[in-house]
């Protein structure tokens, strides 16, 4: 499966960290609906929407900590931008 979370209303458009948060809470309930065991999870709102790396990581992790899964047994943080990796890594190292 591919679940698209948009962090943004319309294209182009900047977006925030409660967007961020939401679109992450929305992939992780359709994920556990669906009855997926593992999910991956970029850097959202990071490119276009202009949120900073380490904002975005910490409403990730943020959500990650306080979701209470079914059926997920294993999130991965990914991404191609290696300050994105970084700031994934931080945000996990001071949850």
């Amino acid at each position: 499966y591919v679940i698209h979370a948009p962090t943004m209303e319309k294209p182009t458009q900047r977006t925030t960290v409660e967007n961020v948060k939401r679109a992450v809470e929305a992939a992780l309930s359709v994920a556990d609906n669906l009855h997926l065991e593992s999910l991956a999870i970029p850097g959202m709102g990071t490119g276009v929407g202009k949120v900073p790396y380490d904002a975005a990581a910490q409403a990730v992790v943020s959500v990650l900590l306080t979701f209470e899964p079914k059926f997920l047994k294993r999130i991965i943080l990914v991404d191609r931008n290696q300050k994105m990796i970084q700031a994934f890594r931080t945000a996990l190292d001071c949850s």
